[in-house]
């Protein structure tokens, strides 16, 4: 009776520490993958306005044509037109949730944080912004972009 009392015990107080590690590893697991997701060369597809809740187009913003931004492993970032790096766009990136980066434009001493949605592998939604009034509508804004 003592032995299942002692192994009662063991089991209760070792368990929930198990059950710790595990959630606190495949979290940081699921934060790695997302961080490998932004990593790459990436097309600016399109930018536009869309009405909120769906991917209609509400109105397309043009974009200039073969823009590539590059976000690298080591924390850093190059926008680049026609293949030509962009002297005044680069600077560092930093992942600060599941959806949400930081982006530094030291081109432009600029910081700001952008919400991001991958679509598969090969797709992001980039800089969601918030639903908002315009015209009687209610919209909001994301640049497209397609992994190179």
């Amino acid at each position: 009776m003592k032995i299942k009392r002692v192994l009662f015990i063991i089991v209760a107080v070792t368990l929930p520490l198990i059950q710790l590690s595990c959630s606190s590893d495949s979290d940081q697991a699921m934060q790695d993958e997302a961080v490998e997701l932004l990593i790459g060369e990436w097309l600016i597809e399109s930018e536009s306005d869309y009405f909120c809740g769906s991917d209609t187009v509400y109105r397309e913003i043009i974009t200039d044509p073969n823009q590539i931004y590059e976000y690298r492993s080591d924390g850093t970032w190059q926008k680049y037109t026609d293949g030509v790096e962009d002297e005044f766009q680069f600077g560092k990136w930093e992942k600060i949730s599941t959806d949400t980066y930081t982006i530094d434009h030291q081109g432009d001493n600029v910081q700001y944080s952008v919400t991001v949605e991958f679509v598969g592998n090969d797709s992001m939604k980039f800089d969601i912004d918030e639903c908002r009034d315009e015209d009687g509508e209610s919209i909001y804004t994301y640049e497209l972009y397609e992994r190179q």
